[in-house]
Parts: structure tokens; sequence; C-alpha cells
């Protein structure tokens, strides 16, 4: 009952949200070393049922034909960074998932991505839309390739899972899709959330670590994805309503001072400000995590080294210093809230936030 009150709002939600523009079906996004293709076609089937109530995937009104999205995705590999090492693959949804990708697409993407230079090859997926077969697809035509294939984990709780996510994430069964993707000797990348909404600022904390230990533990590159509010999602509406406050981004920091420098040096972060998307209006922007104006500069210049390293002592150094900062009480409120067991949190937070849309229900 729960779970269908926040789903029935975030469908309603959703209503409003503009369709992906035709000239953005196939979207590029492009950093030093990683290029991103995602072939934008009809809808995510987690969207649809009103699942993960952070997420803005957009819905394509109508898909192009395949071979537009091969001679966007062609023109991108012509035209990218040459120190381009990594070529990720994804869809406003899940690259597997055959009633949103054509299997002919796949595979056609699948033997460009064969015949380009870059040596890592990625595909973004819904862990039920692994299969034998996808996975020995992969393997035959990108045997020259380093394949990874990266999975929304978010969470290792599972009643955040069930209650929050609603992605009817099974943990054990999520945990023999890892195993099966092991067995083709693919690297495996875990995306874990950062400031999940009803949690305390302490339950936030321990439920990233966990995730984070649990990851490592099964030999999984963790991708650290602090919360964005965006638009169009019921997590904005529960940050109008005074429901959500941004996370601080000294709890991101925080978090990665608990990991080794071996563990520093495989992990990625991403969605700390470095990508910035275009809702076609002034006042429709995401709200990214936080700081004030007097640590902003040192934070943007630790992202930038600690991204641009891939040395775990190098990382752990560029930590420290911007962990012994003292040019506000930025950091000290969240290790302070940390500290603090004694806030309510998920339980009594996730009551009230259902109790108060039964009431704007009637």
């Amino acid at each position: 009952m729960n779970q269908t009150i926040l789903m029935k709002h975030n469908r309603k939600i959703r209503k409003n949200r503009p369709l992906i523009p035709d000239e953005n079906l196939c979207e590029i996004f492009q950093t030093e070393t990683l290029l991103e293709v995602s072939l934008s076609r009809g809808r995510c089937a987690n969207d649809a049922r009103g699942a993960c109530i952070m997420c803005d995937y957009g819905v394509a009104e109508k898909n192009q034909d395949i071979s537009y999205y091969i001679k966007e995705m062609k023109n991108a590999l012509d035209n990218c960074n040459a120190r381009t090492n990594c070529l990720m693959i994804c869809t406003n949804g899940s690259i597997f998932d055959e009633n949103q990708i054509d299997p002919q697409l796949l595979e056609q993407a699948i033997d460009l991505a064969a015949q380009c230079k870059i040596p890592h090859i990625e595909f973004e997926t819904y862990y039920k839309d692994v299969t034998r077969e996808k996975l020995h697809l992969l393997q035959k035509k990108l045997h020259n390739k380093k394949i990874i294939i990266a999975l929304g984990l978010e969470t290792l709780n599972q009643t955040y899972q069930d209650n929050i996510i609603l992605k009817n994430i099974d943990l054990e069964k999520f945990k023999d899709t890892i195993t099966l993707i092991k067995e083709y000797d693919f690297q495996i990348e875990l995306n874990i959330m950062l400031g999940m909404p009803f949690l305390s600022t302490y339950e936030q904390f321990e439920d990233t670590c966990r995730s984070l230990r649990w990851a490592f533990q099964n030999q999984c590159r963790p991708v650290l994805f602090p919360i964005n509010i965006k638009p169009y999602t019921l997590l904005m509406e529960m940050y109008k309503t005074g429901y959500y406050e941004p996370i601080s981004h000294w709890l991101l920091l925080l978090v990665l001072n608990t990991l080794t420098e071996e563990q520093l040096s495989q992990i990625v972060i991403t969605w700390y400000g470095n990508r910035l998307e275009d809702y076609g209006s002034a006042e429709l922007h995401p709200i990214l995590p936080i700081c004030c104006e007097k640590c902003r500069s040192a934070l943007e210049e630790f992202y930038n080294n600690f991204t641009a390293s891939n040395s775990g002592r190098e990382r752990k150094r560029i930590l420290n210093t911007t962990l012994a900062i003292h040019k506000c009480d930025c950091k000290d409120n969240i290790e302070r809230k940390i500290k603090d067991k004694h806030t309510p949190g998920f339980h009594v937070r996730y009551n009230d936030y259902l109790s108060y849309l039964s009431r704007i229900d009637k």
C-alpha cells in the first residue's frame, strides 16, 4: 500500500514531463576519458510503473529508425576525445530490455563498438535483463575488448529498496546476476546512491558506506552518485514541500574518507556537478549537492584533482588536504549530523510523508 501511494504520485508528476525531443534521441556525453552514447527509445519499464522517485528518465514519443542511432553513434565515435578509453552504451532505461531496445539496434551498436579503437565497452542495464544469451553475444562480438556491465544497485538495504527505490530488486537474485556476469570475466560497476530520501544524515552515511563495502567485497567497482534533485520527480516535490533537503558535498567527502587507498583508486564519482541537464527553462533545473561560498572553490578544486588522478595514494592526499581546510562550519556541521543517531530517521520520516500524501489525496 505504501509503495502504491508513492508510485501513484510519481506517475502523476511524470505526466507533465516533456517528451524527449527527436533531435536528442541519441544523446552524447563526453569527458576526457568517457564517451557515453544513449540510444533513447520508448520508456523505461520502471519509469512507467512510477518507480525510482528521484529519476527523470524521459519518454521518446516515437522511435527513430535504427539507421539514425547508428549514424549518430558512428559520428560520436569518429569525433570523440583522443584520450577516450571507455565507451558506454545506454538508454533511457535498460539497454538489454528488448521491449525498449530492438535486438537489431543493440547488435548493430555492438558491431560498431567492436570496430572502434576504444578498449573498454560498457553497457548500463537493469539486473533482471542480464541473460546468458546477452553475455554470450558480448563475449562473441567484443572478444578484443574489456567489457563492463553497469547495474543500478543504489542501496544494499532491502527495506529501502522495497519502499524508496521501488524497482523490485531482490538483493539475493541481484547477487546471482553478479555471479553470472563473473562467469564471463566481465567487469561489473554498481551505481550506489548517496542522499537517499527519508533517511537522516547518519542513516544516509551508514547506508552508503555499507553499500560501498559490499561492492568491494564482491569485486565490483562502485560508482558513487550524490543525489541531484531533478525536475518532474517526486523527489523535487518532496523538496518543494519541505520533506527533503539537498545533501552537502562534505557528506560525500566524509564517505570517501572511510575508504582505503586501494578502494579510492577504484571508485568513480559522478553527478557531483559535472553533468548539467537542460530542461528548456531557467526555472527548471536540478538542485545539486550544496556548500557555502566560503568552501565552494576548495570543493571544486577537490573534484577536479580527485577525478583527474587514478592513484589511490594521490587521491587520499587530495582528500586529506581538502578535509583539513577550515574556511567555514560546513564540514563540522555534517560531522555532527553523522554522529547524531537520535534524529528521527527513516521510519518516522517515511510515515510522515505518507500521511501528507494521504491528506492531499482527500
